[in-house]
């Protein structure tokens, strides 16, 4: 299913504003129904799929193209409903009459997400362990926890340690200029430099430009659907 920075590169690319986008695909499915170009194309249902003949339509801009891939990529089943429909009969009853409709939605949140990430999350999901071996993980936790505390408390003396030792008046060894410098970059290798990174900067942008359509002021759609209908006939 396509994302919104998808369709907001579109966005950028023909320079539209929310307002001009809509009026452009009111355009686009006016052309649709009247079977001008470039949706004259054959469709045989033996071969085709309403996906792959959409597809092939390359409208310039391509938002009905855009919304005809959202619309088909949308399952047409309610059996995610149904599923956080059940979570939440289970979650409620007679003793959680009281939960709020906040809660509620958070509780059903969390236990969806885990539920269907439980593998990548859950390191010992499906496994057949005994209690014994369960038992055992838990401790090899719990002692991972205290020997971790202890690590940094060490740290912490050692670093004091350090500190102490580069504080005396001892003879320093001087710093040399490895020859391996005068091929590599290493500052730019394992420095504080910045790497240009050409995509990160055009992510920026993205999200720039989607704020700033964030910011435009909405329009009435029913008035625009309604002026293009009337104008129409």
């Amino acid at each position: 299913m396509l994302k919104i920075p998808d369709i907001a590169a579109h966005l950028r690319e023909y320079k539209h504003s929310k307002k001009q986008s809509a009026e452009t695909l009111l355009a686009q499915i006016g052309e649709f129904h009247l079977q001008a170009n470039p949706y004259k194309l054959s469709y045989d249902s033996q071969v085709n799929t309403p996906l792959s003949w959409w597809r092939m339509c390359k409208p310039t801009p391509p938002y009905i193209q855009l919304l005809a891939k959202k619309l088909f990529s949308i399952a047409p089943h309610a059996a995610n409903c149904e599923r956080i429909w059940s979570i939440c009969g289970w979650m409620t009853g007679k003793r959680r009459t009281r939960l709020s409709v906040e809660n509620l939605e958070a509780m059903s949140k969390i236990h969806s997400y885990y539920i269907t990430n439980s593998k990548s999350e859950l390191t010992n999901y499906g496994k057949d362990q005994t209690t014994d071996e369960i038992c055992a993980t838990l401790n090899n936790a719990r002692r991972h926890i205290e020997e971790y505390e202890f690590d940094e408390y060490s740290e912490k003396q050692m670093e004091e340690i350090i500190m102490a030792r580069l504080s005396d008046d001892d003879e320093q060894i001087p710093l040399q200029e490895l020859e391996i410098s005068k091929v590599l970059d290493l500052e730019l290798m394992f420095g504080n430099k910045p790497v240009v990174n050409k995509q990160s900067e055009i992510d920026d942008e993205l999200d720039k430009f989607i704020q700033e359509l964030d910011k435009e002021e909405d329009f009435d759609l029913d008035l625009l659907v309604q002026g293009f209908v009337n104008s129409d006939s």
